[in-house]
């Protein structure tokens, strides 16, 4: 079986790596992933290369974004959350996760 992985999809294992090289350092050899149901045909070509890359497993939880804002607005954790533009302003209003720089999140909601 062959697995395309788009270049979106690259860009979001990029983007996975950097954000968490970056502002918090991972001690755990496994990565927690909330993310959108969506992803979930990119993601294990994804997980293997960044295993590979890192020496880090990815654990991904994939459920809808509905469920995403549900679940993290009632205390539930994990290293990185992967939604969407509607529901990432109500996780950062409630303050349970970090805006990322240069996001714009409508106050008006």
């Amino acid at each position: 079986m062959t697995v395309t992985v788009s270049a979106s999809a690259l860009g979001l294992a990029t983007l996975i790596i950097i954000g968490l090289g970056g502002a918090t350092a991972v001690c755990a050899d496994e990565v927690r992933i909330l993310s959108a149901a969506a992803l979930q045909t990119a993601f294990p070509e994804i997980a293997r290369e960044f295993g590979v890359a890192s020496g880090h497993s990815l654990r991904i939880n994939y459920v809808t974004i509905g469920a995403i804002t549900q679940r993290v607005l009632a205390g539930e954790t994990a290293d990185v959350v992967i939604g969407s533009t509607l529901s990432m302003p109500a996780l950062i209003q409630g303050g349970k996760i970090a805006q990322a720089r240069g996001m714009q999140v409508d106050q008006r909601r």
